[in-house]
């Protein structure tokens, strides 16, 4: 009656996350056993499975390369890179536009091309997002065959 009290116990703290790793092996001994305590028995399943999942283990040896990852991190950067700079190249910025217009039909006209020129600018970074998302789906299936 005893080791029932304290077994209870035990549960307890077990639920409680408060069991030190003797406190577990000693729950796992005693639900091994095929004389338990009536109310005790639902608990049963839960430790025997605990004590033939701990006896798991993965056999085969993972290979780790270490330098591939350097590689396809600079691979990345330099995309960015090229990316940024073909945007940059196409349309750099121009400082001596920049001013006030008197004419109310000029800043209209203006306003036209600068919005053209800012939906043209929308298109070409639109269709480089998608050359990033062909290299994203070429660079997963290179990782997962490898």
């Amino acid at each position: 009656m005893e080791l029932v009290k304290r077994i209870e116990v035990l549960i307890e703290k077990y639920f409680a996350a408060e069991t030190s790793m003797a406190e577990e092996q000693e729950l796992r001994d005693y639900f091994s056993q095929t004389d338990l305590a009536p109310h005790l028995q639902e608990y049963q399943p839960m430790f025997v499975y605990f004590s033939s999942a701990q006896q798991e283990s993965y056999g085969k040896t993972v290979s780790l390369k270490p330098g591939k990852k350097r590689y396809l991190a600079w691979i990345s950067v330099a995309a960015m890179v090229a990316v940024v700079a073909s945007v940059w190249m196409s349309n750099p910025f121009q400082p001596n536009n920049l001013g006030t217009y008197n004419d109310p039909e000029i800043a209209f006209q203006e306003t036209q091309k600068a919005l053209e020129y800012l939906s043209a600018n929308l298109n070409i970074g639109i269709e480089e997002m998608s050359r990033l998302k062909e290299f994203e789906q070429t660079k997963n299936k290179i990782l997962k065959n490898n």
